[in-house]
């Protein structure tokens, strides 16, 4: 978890030397992966914390194994949570428990720096099976947002 962040700060620091650029440095959204069995990914700020500032949230919680690449290897299991500001409807953090979580976080780091919301992520398309269908889970997270039910 460290290599990733200290790679962003030595490349911010050449740029400023080199390049005479100030630094563009979003700790809001740097990754973190427990490689672990099943894997564990995340990016942007707890509840808790969200709580702590008076944040208005919604949550949206899937279930990591409903999608139809489990057909193919039910080791997948685990869930996916969601954190949306009420509001604006922007992702603001994103967990993910299960096999390749670590490989998932990619796509939403890329929702939590670029601030896209449920629907930015619903109607991009995704290949088939495994991320169409977790496409599918956030086109239903827009509209239903509920408790999680990991089979763990």
């Amino acid at each position: 978890m460290v290599a990733h962040k200290s790679t962003m700060e030595a490349n911010a620091v050449v740029d400023h030397l080199f390049g005479g650029t100030r630094p563009q440095l979003h700790y809001g959204s740097l990754p973190f992966v427990v490689y672990t069995q099943p894997e564990a990914a995340w990016v942007g700020p707890s509840e808790q914390r969200l709580r702590s500032e008076s944040r208005h949230f919604v949550v949206y919680r899937f279930r990591y194994n409903s999608n139809m690449r489990d057909t193919l290897c039910p080791t997948l299991d685990g869930f996916v949570k969601v954190i949306v500001d009420a509001d604006s409807q922007k992702v603001l953090s994103v967990f993910i428990l299960g096999a390749t979580s670590g490989d998932l976080i990619a796509e939403a780091v890329l929702a939590v720096r670029l601030g896209a919301t449920m629907d930015d992520y619903g109607n991009c398309p995704h290949v088939h099976p495994f991320y169409k269908s977790l496409n599918e889970m956030y086109r239903v997270g827009a509209t239903e947002p509920g408790p999680a039910q990991p089979r763990l």
